[in-house]
């Protein structure tokens, strides 16, 4: 039975944004650093610190002050955008979560002080639809069983869209690995469902539940395809 549902917020949950892609590149700039923004888009949901190490290897001994800069412009950028960063019925899917009894919990590659803007511009918080919230400098999946409280990845829903996620989520045991996107952009990978929005994963894990209730073996909407032959 699924007990927690964890969302990589940016890749799930959030628009794409041009906001992170602006700051980042904007600090590499001013580093002398020249990065074309489609690479800075593919460390989206990456640590920041981590994007800063990948796009700059060259720039070891200014990291340290380039991060402090990419975080300060992240902060002021998000505190001061007028757009809703948010996917629609972002807010709605988790609402439902919550009604199901599904705790729900998500992780960024954000540091604290920038996921706190992000969340009160959500209100996220104030609505009390967030069991946990895992940061940068954690790892993903063992924090968020300890602040929720669930004894086994085999209860977990990850919810993610990069290979990493997938990868993370398998090694760790989670029941549920649901990738956002088209299926045939993850061959190869060991997820368990493709879903084409984050907002259906109310829907997917509600009919999980029934086909487990029921002990049948039809496959779920949206299941990979490899892992039902395979099964």
């Amino acid at each position: 039975m699924i007990e927690l549902a964890l969302f990589k917020l940016e890749s799930t949950l959030l628009h794409p944004s041009p906001v992170r892609t602006a700051c980042v590149s904007a600090v590499l700039d001013e580093a002398g650093i020249d990065v074309h923004p489609c690479l800075v888009d593919a460390t989206l949901g990456l640590p920041t610190a981590l994007t800063l190490r990948l796009l700059a290897p060259g720039a070891k001994d200014e990291l340290e002050a380039m991060h402090r800069e990419l975080e300060r412009r992240l902060v002021a950028a998000y505190a001061s955008s007028k757009d809703s960063p948010e996917v629609f019925g972002a807010t709605r899917c988790l609402e439902r979560l919550q009604m199901m009894d599904i705790r729900v919990a998500i992780d960024t590659g954000f540091s604290r002080p920038v996921v706190d803007v992000l969340l009160e511009r959500l209100g996220w918080v104030a609505r009390g639809i967030l069991d946990a919230v895992v940061t940068a400098e954690e790892d993903a999946i063992d924090a968020a069983l300890q602040m929720t409280r669930v004894r086994s990845a085999l209860r977990v829903a990850r919810i993610g869209k990069s290979t990493f996620d997938v990868l993370t989520a398998a090694e760790a045991g989670c029941r549920v690995r649901a990738l956002v996107g088209e299926a045939s952009t993850f061959e190869g990978l060991p997820y368990t469902h493709a879903i084409p929005s984050a907002t259906l994963v109310p829907e997917l894990l509600r009919r999980i539940q029934q086909s487990e209730a029921r002990r049948s073996m039809a496959p779920v909407r949206y299941e990979n395809p490899a892992l039902v032959r395979s099964a």
